[in-house]
């Protein structure tokens, strides 16, 4: 990992951290991960470290992700967003992940960002539960209608 040993309190409080944690390198390769983030997910350690980049991410947010990477490259300090994950066993997880640009001394980038990601942003799980509970509707709506007028 680092060119120096790891602290054991620091690499301590990584792994025992009650919410997801990440390094990743400057490709979005995860390259260490902490339990709570493979519970949270349901993915093994190393399912989770052999996906480049990880393929839990859902496809359509991955111009979050771009979006996010770019803002941190830009010189934003951290960057925050709700994105949705796939679970292990197929479904989706709303997380709100905060992302940092590990930079040295000097203000240049380093090979390693972190991530730090929560499950269930209320406000995001509703939406889509509306959403689709809306979408459910439109369809009986029409169905309905449809054997009305048949």
């Amino acid at each position: 990992m680092a060119a120096h040993a790891e602290d054991p309190l620091v690499a301590a409080a990584f792994d025992q951290a009650p919410v997801g944690l990440a390094l990743l390198d400057l490709t979005g390769r995860w390259f260490r991960i902490n339990p709570a983030l493979g519970r949270m997910l349901g993915w093994s350690a190393e399912e989770l470290l052999a996906q480049a980049p990880p393929q839990v991410l859902h496809a359509e947010d991955r111009p979050i992700e771009d979006e996010a990477a770019a803002r941190l490259a830009a010189g934003e300090a951290a960057v925050t967003v709700e994105q949705r994950y796939r679970h292990y066993d197929g479904h989706v997880l709303w997380v709100r992940r905060t992302a940092t640009l590990v930079r040295d001394a000097d203000g240049r980038r380093r090979t390693a960002g972190t991530s730090h990601a929560r499950h269930g942003n209320s406000r995001s799980s509703a939406r889509a539960r509306l959403s689709s509970a809306v979408k459910r509707t439109s369809g009986a709506m029409a169905a309905v209608a449809s054997a009305a007028l048949a």
